[in-house]
């Protein structure tokens, strides 16, 4: 065996999987946290972000849904 497991029972491959998953939360908490702590420190400038993100998803919908009206 070239690669000694630190999880006994585990293969290696078991063992990198468990890491990637755990490097993934730690990302996930600590961009949850930065956004908490933007609405915190600057509310106005992140409601404002809100207000320009659904903006551009109300403009996509509606992109879409005209493209779908023209070709029918």
């Amino acid at each position: 065996m070239r690669y000694k497991s630190s999880v006994e029972g585990q293969s290696p491959q078991v063992v990198r999987t468990v890491v990637v998953v755990n490097v993934k939360k730690i990302v996930g908490l600590l961009v949850v946290a930065l956004l908490i702590y933007f609405v915190v420190v600057q509310p106005n400038a992140a409601a404002n972000s809100v207000h320009n993100i659904g903006t551009i998803l109300k403009n996509a919908a509606d992109s879409v849904t005209s493209f779908f009206t023209q070709i029918v």
